[in-house]
């Protein structure tokens, strides 16, 4: 086989994609794709799969946690009896990058249907993470943002900065596995009884799958952890320098989970003033995380329970207004205390 593979001229590639990556051959990819943050358009990389960062991530992760229990702990969420295992997902570097597969604003994708495929057997997904572009963010725009915000900035920073590869995949890789469970499950297909529309599904599913990590493994710290920071200084001020009220919790998902991260930590005091900056007490840290998930899971069972659409809806809506400051015009806003964290970060750039 060559080592080019071009979607848009053969539309069955997909196992021949999963042939390479299982091989760990490197390959250059074209084609039309559709990703988390980007419409169906023309991209290309040179893939190489990294083998490291697998292996000595799964080995950091058996020191800390116990696979089997964490896996028995994601069971219980599973809703279908169907059995949870670790998904095919794959850490990856690119070079040669072009059009939706350049920079830093998507993070993953996600087979088939980043190729506008659709397949309901599970044996054939599997997902590619693009650690150097997690790592992009975390070194040009999360960790600056620790220390313009945090007195324990470096407390934070010392547990993330010296395997944010690894911990980057091991956040993936259960992140992928909370969508695949639970209420609010997004893969292969959400559930045929939820009824709300996409955009309050990507919040809530967003969250549920970040927050169940810290759920079912809440001795391994530094995975929520990083996911937290990220959450914070990325993905929920994106677009403040533009618009400092709202940035972009009315139209990004990830944005408005963000904000509720925050706004909940301080609500429980897990984030705290500390004369003009703030402290994050990481004792308590994983308790805020799991009571956010309990909000979030127990949310998902009532709506369920609802057999309309408008009932579904109205149910949700009155549970977010509830949460963030909601005008019928302006929609979401953020709350002072976030946006006086924002004003700190004046000279961080809000991109990678």
């Amino acid at each position: 086989m060559e080592n080019i593979i071009d979607t848009r001229e053969n539309k069955n590639i997909n196992k021949e994609i999963l042939q390479r990556v299982e091989r760990s051959e490197d390959f250059l990819l074209r084609g039309n794709f559709r990703l988390t943050k980007s419409k169906m358009s023309f991209g290309a990389a040179r893939f190489k799969i990294e083998r490291n960062v697998l292996d000595t991530s799964l080995r950091m992760f058996d020191k800390t946690s116990c696979k089997d229990e964490v896996l028995r702990n994601y069971q219980t969420f599973s809703m279908d009896g169907r059995k949870v295992v670790l998904p095919k997902h794959y850490p990856v570097s690119m070079t040669e990058r072009e059009g939706v597969l350049n920079g830093n604003r998507n993070v993953f994708m996600y087979f088939p249907y980043c190729m506008g495929g659709m397949d309901a057997n599970p044996d054939n997904h599997f997902s590619l993470e693009f650690i150097e572009s997690s790592q992009a963010i975390y070194f040009n725009v999360v960790a600056p943002s620790l220390y313009e915000v945090f007195v324990n900035a470096d407390e934070i920073d010392q547990k993330l900065s010296n395997k944010i590869k690894n911990l980057t995949y091991l956040f993936s890789l259960f992140h992928e596995i909370g969508h695949l469970i639970g209420p609010w499950q997004a893969t292969p297909k959400r559930r045929d009884d939820l009824l709300i529309k996409p955009y309050y599904h990507a919040i809530m599913g967003e969250l549920a799958a970040d927050l169940m990590i810290a759920r079912c493994n809440p001795e391994y710290l530094e995975i929520s952890l990083m996911n937290l920071v990220g959450k914070m200084f990325f993905y929920a001020r994106k677009g403040f320098m533009e618009n400092p009220i709202q940035a972009m919790v009315n139209l990004d998902n990830d944005s408005w989970g963000g904000v509720f991260m925050i706004k909940s930590l301080l609500d429980q005091g897990v984030v705290t003033r500390s004369g003009d900056k703030y402290h994050m007490d990481l004792d308590k840290l994983m308790d805020g995380l799991i009571y956010q998930f309990n909000q979030v899971h127990e949310l998902g069972l009532e709506v369920i329970k609802l057999k309309t659409k408008d009932e579904q809806m109205a149910f949700v809506e009155s549970w977010m207004s509830a949460q963030l400051d909601y005008d019928d015009e302006k929609g979401y806003s953020i709350p002072k205390e976030i946006i006086n964290i924002f004003n700190l970060l004046k000279h961080v750039p809000e991109q990678a």
